[in-house]
């Protein structure tokens, strides 16, 4: 089941730009939506920077500047 929704993520980040050379910002709580999150961005071939959701929106902002990424994983 993990493997399965991990490889749907994955077609969708590769969908949207992610794989070699780019990055994925994670912005989700610790949990199986991380490990999914994780998992798909690996199968994508891009890099994964994960962000915890409680931080400040300033702080995730910077990261995000930083970062430049390719797609952003977040969970409302």
């Amino acid at each position: 089941e993990l493997d399965g929704a991990a490889e749907v993520l994955a077609r969708r980040l590769v969908g949207l730009g992610a794989g070699p050379e780019g990055f994925v910002v994670l912005v989700v709580p610790r949990g199986l939506g991380m490990v999914t999150s994780l998992l798909a961005v690996v199968k994508s071939g891009a890099a994964f920077v994960p962000v915890d959701p409680e931080y400040p929106v300033e702080r995730i902002a910077a990261v995000l500047g930083q970062v430049d990424p390719v797609v952003v994983v977040s969970v409302s």
